[in-house]
């Protein structure tokens, strides 16, 4: 695995459709999130979350407004922009992307739960959460708002695309097209 986290090696299998042995992992992992609202859950205050990352050029004509899609893999998002800008330059280049997902503000949504703790990669206390992360099951649903190019995006001036999260994927059509990138 090379040092590659868990959630990494996940995502790759099942991004290429091949997760046979991973998928009783990935269906507790995805059961625990889609469950977890019988304990409080701490609530970004915004209802927005944040990633940041690199987006190839020839994905851009997947993400238009009002285009509604799945992404096939585990989504990490963080309340916090100051950690999804770090993802944006330790991972973006050089195609910069922030992306801004925005959250019902009063059905929330039912497919992703705040990490408070994590598996100890992170360098620090594993029973607390670090980068005050959000993560989204496989699958989940998505509605693309807003897109914002730039001719040459940089770590200060990415690339900018803003997303509402579905509130329920159990209501969304099983047949949206899967995002070729996330």
């Amino acid at each position: 695995t090379g040092g590659r986290e868990l959630c990494s090696i996940l995502n790759e299998a099942i991004r290429e459709d091949c997760a046979g042995s991973a998928m009783p992992l990935v269906h507790a992992l995805n059961k625990r999130i889609v469950t977890r609202f019988s304990e409080p859950v701490q609530w970004p205050a915004e209802h927005v979350l944040w990633r940041g990352g690199s987006l190839p050029d020839e994905h851009h004509h997947f993400f238009v407004p009002g285009k509604r899609y799945r992404v096939p893999m585990f989504l990490s998002t963080s309340t916090s922009r100051e950690t999804a800008e770090k993802f944006l330059r330790s991972r973006g280049a050089p195609h910069f992307v922030l992306w801004k997902i925005k959250l019902d503000q009063h059905r929330r949504c039912k497919h992703v739960n705040y990490i408070d703790r994590h598996d100890a990669t992170l360098g620090s206390n594993p029973n607390i959460g670090t980068e005050d992360e959000f993560l989204f099951a496989p699958y989940s649903v998505f509605t693309v708002e807003h897109v914002q190019w730039q001719p040459q995006p940089l770590s200060t001036n990415p690339h900018r695309v803003v997303l509402s999260a579905a509130v329920d994927n159990s209501t969304e059509p099983e047949d949206l097209p899967s995002a070729p990138w996330a």
